[in-house]
């Protein structure tokens, strides 16, 4: 139990020290993504949100490891690296952003995955 409450306080200082700040300051600078590299984050919110479900069972459940968690785990690797490329062809296509919304948007990918990880 100590350890799911150290792993959430982790995770707390991520948010915390990291998403919170860049999301203000995205704000505060008319910082915006493309509606694709939107969508592409509320998927992959909503895959770690998924993630910390299965994990959270598992360890309520002790030894009821099914490997589902693992299994999500290695499809948001997969995701961060899609989103990437998608971001990188994105980028080469002429699609209308900034040096500042790629930098913010590529930090918040990796927020996100830090998160993810920290489980």
């Amino acid at each position: 139990m100590i350890f799911g409450v150290r792993k959430l306080q982790a995770i707390g200082r991520i948010i915390s020290d990291n998403v919170l700040p860049s999301i203000e300051s995205s704000r505060e600078n008319d910082i915006f993504f493309s509606m694709e590299g939107s969508l592409e984050l509320r998927e992959l919110g909503e895959m770690i949100r998924q993630y910390f479900i299965l994990a959270r069972d598992e360890i309520l459940q002790e030894n009821a490891w099914n490997g589902s968690s693992a299994e999500l785990e290695e499809a948001i690797t997969e995701k961060v690296r899609w989103i990437h490329s998608s971001h990188t062809r994105r980028m080469n296509t002429g699609v209308p952003g900034t040096i500042a919304s790629s930098g913010a948007f590529l930090n918040m990918v990796d927020y996100l995955r830090h998160i993810a990880m920290h489980w």
